[in-house]
């Protein structure tokens, strides 16, 4: 909301805030069972470069459907990105739901971590891992995915 926010009587500032707590309560709990046949992007952030107060690292969790429509599924703060990580994150989109994705993006500082949480949650799931590249002429990273040499599946 920026400076203007300053201007909104205290009222008016928590009804907003419950509303968005509302929103965000359902967004965590919404079934993903409607999901079918999606590609699972898991990437990372260092939240110490936004915010340096330790916060450690945003773990983000995409699905992308087979018309190319992404939907973020989870985003959760976490101080290190072990492999006990984000298995929790993916045995949350499992709790919720959400079906062995055909493919998991494995992205972030701990691609290794995350291969290894697929392989304990989705077992029947492909991970591939590497990098997002940053796409210079847009300046935001793309979904074009540069493979290393570590691929299980």
């Amino acid at each position: 909301m920026g400076a203007e926010a300053a201007a909104l009587p205290g009222p008016v500032m928590r009804r907003l805030a419950q509303q968005w707590e509302d929103e965000h309560r359902r967004w965590l709990t919404q079934s993903l069972a409607p999901l079918k046949r999606i590609s699972l992007w898991l990437d990372s952030l260092d939240a110490d470069d936004i915010q340096p107060q330790g916060v450690g690292s945003v773990m983000v969790a995409v699905a992308i459907d087979e018309s190319a429509r992404e939907q973020i599924l989870s985003i959760a703060r976490d101080s290190s990105e072990t492999e006990q990580s984000w298995a929790q994150l993916l045995r949350g989109l499992r709790c919720r739901g959400m079906p062995a994705p055909i493919r998991v993006h494995a992205n972030g500082k701990a691609p290794r971590a995350i291969a290894a949480a697929t392989a304990a949650v989705y077992p029947e799931t492909r991970t591939i891992t590497g990098r997002i590249e940053e796409d210079a002429s847009q300046g935001v990273a793309s979904r074009r995915h540069t493979p290393d040499m570590t691929e299980r599946g």
